[in-house]
């Protein structure tokens, strides 16, 4: 019998509060984190809600503004907004929405008119960071939204009235052809890099 009360810790009520408030210190930490990642989702939450109001503020200037060169200015960052919400669960609302803005909005921009004061190695610079971003994308399904951007900023270089300062029409290799490609400096664009 004196093995089986040695088995037993008996404790004093002071080691019994220490442990007490020991037990209770661990359960309020262990509260705070469930809080903390409670306020951690849902600022996510506000944040996506965020960002898809801002997508719809840029869905009503590609409506009211569709001629406005600011426009090529935007197919990068909203490049950007669907390669990275692409994979992640909590921002599929906004990766669907700026998909369908850039498909059924800035990509089916026909009109250039108002792009006279472009600068052409401007748009060029952009149409080379869409290859770089090419280069690195995630998906498949991206690198054909980049080709879309792609060739929508050629079609916007072709509608743009090159400048006397700037450079000359360029025309198609063949000496005979009319074929004009606008501003589009064709050996920058379909040059390989490395």
């Amino acid at each position: 019998d004196d093995d089986d009360d040695d088995d037993d810790v008996s404790l004093d009520d002071e080691a019994m509060e220490a442990v007490d408030e020991a037990l209770a210190s661990v359960f309020r930490e262990r509260k705070k984190s469930k809080s903390s990642r409670k306020q951690k989702k849902e600022d996510e939450k506000t944040l996506a809600h965020f960002k898809l109001r801002a997508l719809d503020l840029l869905d009503i200037f590609l409506k009211k503004q569709s001629r406005s060169p600011l426009i090529l200015e935007i197919v990068l960052p909203l490049l950007g907004v669907i390669q990275y919400s692409e994979k992640n669960e909590l921002l599929q609302p906004l990766h669907e929405r700026s998909k369908g803005l850039f498909k059924n909005r800035l990509c089916k921009v026909k009109e250039f008119s108002d792009f006279s004061g472009v600068d052409i190695d401007h748009v060029h610079s952009l149409i080379e960071g869409l290859l770089i971003m090419a280069k690195s994308a995630s998906s498949l399904a991206v690198v054909a939204r980049i080709s879309q951007g792609c060739m929508f900023m050629i079609r916007a270089l072709h509608r743009i009235e090159p400048t006397k300062s700037k450079s000359k029409k360029r025309k198609s290799v063949s000496k005979g052809s009319s074929l004009e490609y606008g501003s589009v400096d064709v050996n920058r664009v379909c040059a390989r890099s490395e």
